[in-house]
């Protein structure tokens, strides 16, 4: 990844090297984005506790989401490329029992400043499983890759969908059967790997350490709290139903709805734990304990890129 290095930067690269040579610290990525690494939800109350839970608005169900990155973005749908995964869980308003349970499994991609600390990110929710419904455990779930989804889906490949797609709220997807846990938004296209399930952010990462940034949010809002995010289908036609605004478009998707899928938010916050820990027995790594609220508030005065259009690149940090 391209930095600039300054002073400061020099030395926390000494630093870490040190760490590297002395202990093999998982935790520092080298080579990696920066948002290489497990991050799962979280905010702090009052008593600088942290709440590892959000609740929408106007809901009394709380979600617990994590992210898994593997920190290789910039080799986007080059079939070696980044990829992530996500884990949702829906409690009710006790959080004494799980009424949805879901595992994504996509790729991911990411334009940030010269230092990363801001920028865009685009998810590619291509593969996802219904806990509720299916048999996997978590554990295997956080292994699978590609193939076994489309394994367990009954198909034999990504170029041998033979079904046509159905529509969820303007996302396409395949599904070999009802009772099947498993949906797929993802097909092939003369050797090139298309995405119904494009979703665009803008993020803020903070609360730097020699291990780098632990804190993150990501938004479908630019600084001024204009929408900005939204879903993006690569399957869809600047003619096609539901396009809102063709000319917004990525990578040939074009956006077909405002907002995102994300339960009624549009902005996650979210904690960075160790590599050595698990999400089941979490070791955060923060070291600052603001709400997110605070914390985050007035993090974007004076920036000044363009968040509107998804394709434009960051401006460079002077």
């Amino acid at each position: 990844m391209k930095k600039t290095f300054k002073l400061c930067a020099l030395l926390v690269a000494a630093a870490a090297a040190i760490a590297v040579t002395f202990t093999g610290c998982p935790d520092l990525g080298f080579g990696k984005d920066d948002l290489f690494g497990t991050w799962m939800t979280l905010d702090f109350d009052s008593n600088e506790e942290p709440v590892s839970y959000y609740t929408p608005s106007g809901s009394t169900d709380k979600y617990s989401v994590t992210w898994k990155f593997d920190g290789k973005s910039e080799n986007m749908f080059a079939r070696t490329g980044g990829t992530f995964k996500q884990h949702l869980i829906k409690y009710n308003s006790s959080m004494t029992s799980i009424s949805e349970e879901t595992f994504w499994y996509g790729e991911y991609a990411v334009k940030g400043n010269s230092g990363y600390s801001k920028g865009k990110l685009y998810l590619y929710y291509e593969c996802g499983y219904d806990m509720k419904k299916g048999s996997a455990s978590l554990d295997e779930l956080w292994d699978w890759t590609l193939d076994d989804f489309i394994s367990v889906s009954g198909y034999s490949g990504i170029d041998n969908f033979t079904e046509e797609p159905s529509d969820d709220n303007g996302i396409k997807f395949y599904r070999s059967s009802t009772s099947n846990p498993v949906l797929l938004q993802i097909k092939e296209v003369d050797g090139n790997v298309k995405c119904s399930d494009i979703e665009y952010f803008r993020f803020n990462l903070k609360d730097g350490s020699l291990y780098g940034y632990t804190r993150l949010m990501s938004s479908t809002k630019d600084p001024s709290g204009a929408l900005i995010g939204g879903v993006f289908s690569q399957w869809a036609t600047a003619a096609a139903s539901g396009v809102t605004n063709p000319d917004k478009r990525y990578d040939g998707g074009y956006k077909v709805k405002d907002g995102c899928s994300w339960r009624n938010v549009d902005t996650r916050y979210m904690g960075r734990i160790s590599a050595r820990s698990t999400p089941d027995d979490p070791i955060w790594m923060y070291s600052v304990t603001k709400s997110n609220s605070e914390y985050f508030q007035g993090v974007d005065d004076g920036d000044d890129n363009n968040y509107a259009d998804p394709e434009v690149d960051m401006r460079p940090e002077q």
